[in-house]
């Protein structure tokens, strides 16, 4: 093995360079998000709760693909010249766009064990997934996609049990999370 090194440069969007190899006006992020919850108080100091979320982000800003400078490149724009053939220039801009859902449900109770103490347990659920309605290919590829509709887990669950008695406290914590990819 050999090693080359390439120079990459993250210009300035309004720059003749990022200019010259397609970029924009960089806009906001623009989120809309809506959720709702319900909270149930069962009997035996039962607590169960369940929330949904819907989270929708537009226009978020990102990397441009890198594209690679050629002699022709720094014909039409001087400054590039820092850059130098072959290596590579990037900028920001709103390059797609996510929506993730999920649900919460939470579950409590309190156990009276008599003479052996009290145990408070509590189980958490979580499930939510995002995908990318809209995207620009000069930003994000499929590759990318699939990282940030898997990169985290689409399930996790959390258990707690807290046993008291007297003096003497017990705590057991279990966390679940399911597969991701990257």
């Amino acid at each position: 093995g050999s090693a080359t090194n390439v120079q990459i440069t993250t210009l300035p969007v309004s720059s003749a360079g990022a200019r010259h190899f397609g970029s924009t006006t960089l806009g906001p992020e623009d989120s809309t998000n809506f959720a709702g919850g319900l909270v149930f108080t069962l009997p035996d100091k039962t607590l169960l709760t369940a929330d949904y979320y819907d989270i929708n982000v537009r226009h978020r800003i990102s990397l441009s693909q890198q594209f690679t400078v050629t002699a022709a490149d720094i014909a039409a724009v001087p400054d590039l010249v820092n850059v130098g053939v072959g290596g590579q220039v990037q900028y920001f801009g709103n390059g797609f766009d996510t929506k993730t859902q999920g649900v919460d449900i939470v579950g409590s109770r309190l156990f009276y064990l008599g003479g052996a103490g009290q145990l408070n347990t509590q189980v958490a659920l979580n499930y939510n997934t995002t995908t990318v309605p809209t995207y620009n290919p000069g930003f994000i590829d499929n590759a990318r996609i699939v990282n940030i509709k898997h990169y985290a887990p689409n399930t996790r669950v959390n258990l707690n049990l807290d046993w008291r008695m007297g003096p003497f406290e017990a705590l057991l914590h279990e966390n679940y999370y399911g597969t991701f990819r990257d």
